[in-house]
């Protein structure tokens, strides 16, 4: 976990790195904004020989620092009766245009036998539910570095702040 620590660190350097310069840049822009957002889904992991399926469950935290363009986190957690793989990454996200998001990263899988880095892809769709409140079905692949795969589809719930 302290690998996860430091790549969280890293990532909030990041976004507030980010903000400074685009506060510099644009004194008049509108004041960029956050969400965080707790996740539920369903996850298929493709290893070598076999499948296995599992619930998942994350937090991701996302700081819009432009207008198509984001940084973030997410550690989630796979598990049937009990959490057994803990993944952590840090995104870039694209927001081409309404409320789609595309979104990327590199990151880190932690399971009881060894860590493995990982390639995080994805795609959701935010749906604004009123009060600052979204609501975001998305679809994830993790490249995972001994080969395995994981696909998640999962609904998030987030406040924008």
């Amino acid at each position: 976990m302290h690998r996860a620590a430091i790549l969280l660190a890293t990532l909030l350097s990041f976004s507030f790195n980010a903000n400074a310069q685009f506060m510099d840049d644009t004194p008049d822009a509108e004041i960029p904004h956050s969400v965080i957002a707790v996740s539920v889904g369903y996850a298929l992991e493709r290893k070598r020989g076999k499948d296995e399926e599992a619930g998942a469950i994350g937090l991701e935290y996302v700081y819009r620092f432009a207008e198509h363009w984001a940084v973030g986190g997410v550690i989630e957690g796979l598990g049937a009766d009990v959490i057994r793989d803990v993944s952590v990454a840090a995104l870039i996200s694209f927001h081409p245009a309404g409320h789609w998001r595309l979104f990327a990263g590199p990151g880190y899988e932690f399971t009881e036998q060894h860590d493995e880095l990982l390639f995080r892809v994805g795609l959701g769709y935010e749906f604004s539910i009123g009060n600052h409140w979204i609501l975001a079905p998305e679809a994830v692949v993790d490249l995972i570095e001994s080969g395995k795969r994981t696909y998640i589809l999962g609904l998030a719930l987030g406040r924008e702040f």
